[in-house]
C-alpha cells in the first residue's frame, strides 16, 4: 500500500542465497511480498570465498525478488553469523545528574556507550549491543529503568563483534550490485525473534540453526541473550561423509540425506531399509537404514559436542 515502508533482507549462506521483501504498514505489521533463492557460489562456511561468484549471485536473487515484489530496492539488510561472531559480556555505570535522580532515556543510551567503550582489536568491529539487564543502586535484575529514581545507573550488556574483513567483503558484494547496507543482522538474534517466545527466554533456551556450512547458537535466560556464537560446521558436512561412504555425488547424497537420514542410531530399527539410486540405469538397492543412520549420528555429535564446548568456555 501506498506509504508502507519497504524492508530487504538477504541471507547469504553456505548452500543457498535466500532475499526477501516485504512492507511494513503504519501499525507496524509485516506483509511479505517476494522470496527468491538460488544456489551459492563463492561461498564456503558461511563467508565469501569468491567476490565474483557471490556477486553474481546476489545480482540475480535480489534482481528476481524486485520483479516480484514491483518494486526497487536502494538497501539490503544481511543477516551474518558463524564462528567468527563472539559475544562479549560487559557493563557500563554513569552517575545520574538530574535534581530529582529520575533516570531518563538519555542515562540509558550513556551508560550503554560506557559499556562499548573498551579495547576491539582493529579486526574486528560490533554487530548489536544486546542489553541484559539494569542495576539502579546495586539493585539488580531491572528491565527498564525510566523514571526510577536513583543516583548510580549500571547496565548489563551482550557486545556481539564479528570479523571486519568478513563483513566487509559482504558490504563490497552489495556496493558493487548497487545497494547500500542499512544494517547487519546476527541470524540467530533474527531467528529468536522469530522461533522463540518471550516465556522460553525468561526461562531459559538454547536455540540452535544448523546451517549448510555453519551452525548458529544463541542462549537465553532471564528474557535476555548472555551467550552468542557458532561453529563452522553444518549439514553439508554430513552430505560428504555419506557421499564418501556410499560412493555417490554429492547431490544424490544430499537427497538420501533429506528422505531418509536419521541422526539417533538406537530410534532406527532394524528392519526398516532404504532405496539407494544408482547410475546408468541400474535398479535401485536397499541398505539398513540404521547404516546410514551410522554415518550421520558421528557427524551430528561433533557439532553439539563443539558448541557444548564454546558455551563451556
Amino acid at each position: 500500500m501506498a506509504g508502507d515502508k519497504m524492508l530487504m533482507g538477504l541471507d547469504i549462506g553456505s548452500s543457498r542465497t535466500r532475499c526477501v521483501i516485504g512492507s511494513v504498514s503504519r501499525d507496524g505489521q509485516l506483509m511479505v511480498d517476494s522470496i527468491c533463492e538460488h544456489s551459492s557460489e563463492g561461498v564456503r562456511c558461511g563467508s565469501i570465498v569468491n567476490i565474483e561468484q557471490t556477486l553474481k549471485t546476489i545480482q540475480t536473487v535480489i534482481n528476481e525478488a524486485e520483479l516480484q515484489a514491483g518494486a526497487e530496492m536502494t538497501e539490503v539488510i544481511i543477516g551474518i553469523g558463524g564462528e567468527h561472531v563472539v559475544g562479549i559480556p560487559s557493563t557500563g555505570v554513569v552517575g545520574i545528574n538530574s535534581k530529582d535522580q529520575e533516570i531518563k532515556r538519555e542515562d540509558i543510551f550513556r551508560s550503554l556507550e560506557v559499556a562499548r567503550a573498551f579495547e576491539l582489536p582493529q579486526d574486528r568491529e560490533i554487530l548489536h549491543t544486546l542489553v541484559q539487564d539494569f542495576q539502579i543502586d546495586g539493585q539488580m535484575g531491572i528491565k527498564d529503568p525510566i523514571d526510577m529514581l536513583g543516583h548510580r545507573l549500571e547496565s548489563r550488556v551482550l557486545i556481539v563483534t564479528a570479523s571486519s574483513a568478513i563483513c566487509q567483503n559482504e558490504r563490497k558484494c552489495i556496493q558493487r550490485s548497487g545497494l547500500s547496507v542499512q544494517r547487519m543482522v546476527l541470524q540467530s538474534v533474527a531467528d529468536s525473534e522469530v522461533v522463540l517466545s518471550s516465556e522460553e527466554k525468561e526461562m531459559g533456551t538454547i536455540l540452535i540453526n544448523i546451517g549448510s556450512g555453519i551452525t548458529n547458537m544463541i542462549a537465553y535466560s532471564n528474557g535476555a541473550p548472555i551467550y552468542t556464537g557458532g561453529v563452522n560446521l553444518g549439514g553439508e558436512a554430513v552430505t560428504n561423509d555419506i557421499a564418501y561412504i556410499l560412493n555417490k555425488t554429492r547431490a544424490a547424497a544430499e537427497l538420501i540425506k533429506c528422505e531418509s537420514g536419521h541422526s539417533y542410531v538406537p530410534s532406527v530399527s532394524n528392519e526398516d531399509m532404504i532405496l539407494i539410486p544408482q547410475v546408468g540405469g541400474l535398479p535401485p538397492i536397499k541398505m539398513p537404514k540404521k547404516e546410514l543412520s551410522k554415518v550421520i549420528e558421528p557427524r551430528m555429535a561433533e557439532i553439539f559436542s563443539r558448541l557444548q564446548s564454546e558455551l563451556e568456555k
